[in-house]
């Protein structure tokens, strides 16, 4: 017996017994309604939801025939003596992982049980097996189709023709063409949903990619603002606060002030004091012996006195004396010169280093008295900041989209196997 009929009959069994509890403990409400006619067992009159016990057809009968929940699938349930013809099946879910439930693409047993019960699906089925040669009524008055979770990805698909007058026209066999009809529908469909997916992912992807663009633009802004505000703030900047930055210049500056001017008052105690040059009184010497010549001239001729020309003498005796006294000064002084010339070296070199530097510190000092320059000091840490915000940033939108790119190449493959034991799989 096939697996739908005796489910029916397990069901057929408890109504009768169930009726047969109900009669035996209220004796005067049976009299009262045994005139009644008893209610039928059509599928298309009677509905019963039974509540969600996780079972399956048949596992939990209740006292009517009609449609119940298992395992959260609504399923209908029929009569033997309704069935006219009737297949079963199991189902067979492959998923990419992405697509899978371990991925997060929610395609399980429950969401193909959906599908299959869902009237695009059932209806293209029966349009693709029967065309114009369907059954004039309404689906659901001649076919069943019932799919139940049996596993993560496996589902019990079952396809019932009932009989009467709604199934005219239907052929013997159309329940077993129906099956493939409805597996290829609902893969269908499945690969539909993954394409939707898949453009909904790239969609995203391109909007993030558009994000990145931004927030890397942005970053490329602040970094170059931070560049030139770091070159104009080179020297004062790492003081940190502009007015600290000023006193502690100030405070170098008068330093260096003061340790030139040392510099300076040693190095002009040791260098020897400048005196006439040997040739300009050499010189002297020569004027006043020519102007003696022509006194003596002039003296011979009794134009000039004995008391001109003696006067004369003397004051080139005089200017001799003066250049003997530059001659051993300036041999005195290079004598003091080389005994003394490497503290001249090294005071001059500190001279012209403390004057490098207080030129220096000027200069930052003018700087830092500018209130631009003062603004860019005290916002380049909230330039940092805002850096690492803008980073932040841009690494949450680069996972976004390589999870995205992921989603979209991994995901999408989808297909429903129809387990019916042939040889590798045919």
């Amino acid at each position: 017996m096939k697996r739908g009929s005796c489910f029916a009959h397990r069901i057929v069994f408890a109504g009768k017994a169930l009726a047969a509890l109900v009669l035996a403990g209220a004796p005067a409400l049976a009299q009262s309604r045994s005139a009644e006619p008893m209610p039928t067992t059509r599928p298309s009159q009677t509905v019963f939801i039974q509540p969600d016990y996780g079972g399956y057809p048949g596992q939990f009968p209740g006292g009517f025939q009609g449609r119940f929940v298992a395992g959260g699938v609504a399923v209908r349930a029929v009569a033997p003596e309704d069935v006219a013809q009737q297949v079963t099946c199991v189902l067979q879910i492959d998923a990419d992982p992405v697509a899978s439930p371990y991925g997060g693409g929610g395609i399980d047993a429950r969401t193909v049980a959906s599908i299959l019960h869902s009237t695009p699906v059932v209806e293209g089925a029966v349009k693709k097996v029967l065309g114009d040669q369907a059954a004039a009524a309404k689906l659901q008055d001649w076919l069943v189709v019932n799919a139940v979770p049996t596993a993560q990805r496996f589902l019990e698909l079952e396809v019932i023709v009932l009989k009467g007058e709604q199934a005219a026209g239907v052929a013997p066999g159309t329940a077993s063409k129906l099956l493939p009809a409805l597996c290829e529908r609902a893969e269908a469909a499945l690969r539909q949903s993954a394409d939707a997916q898949r453009q909904q992912a790239q969609h995203r992807r391109e909007k993030v990619e558009q994000d990145i663009a931004a927030v890397r633009q942005r970053l490329a802004d602040v970094r170059e603002k931070q560049r030139k505000y770091r070159a104009a703030t080179a020297s004062i900047s790492q003081f940190g606060d502009a007015r600290y930055a000023g006193n502690n210049l100030r405070n170098q500056r008068q330093q260096y002030e003061q340790q030139l001017a040392g510099y300076r008052s040693r190095l002009k105690s040791i260098e020897p004091s400048s005196s006439p040059l040997v040739a300009e009184w050499r010189g002297v010497v020569e004027l006043r012996q020519k102007q003696l010549d022509e006194l003596k001239e002039q003296a011979s001729a009794g134009k000039a006195s004995a008391d001109a020309v003696a006067a004369q003498e003397r004051k080139v005796a005089e200017a001799r004396s003066q250049l003997e006294a530059a001659r051993r000064t300036a041999g005195a002084e290079a004598d003091s010169r080389r005994g003394r010339a490497g503290e001249v070296a090294s005071l001059e070199s500190q001279i012209e280093q403390a004057e490098s530097q207080l030129k220096n510190v000027n200069e930052q000092l003018a700087k830092i008295e500018d209130p631009k320059v003062t603004e860019m000091v005290e916002e380049l840490p909230e330039l940092q900041n805002e850096e690492n915000r803008v980073r932040a940033e841009l690494t949450e939108a680069m996972s976004r989209a390589d999870q995205l790119r992921r989603a979209g190449d991994a995901g999408g493959d989808v297909s429903i196997r129809m387990l019916d034991g042939k040889a590798g799989g045919q």
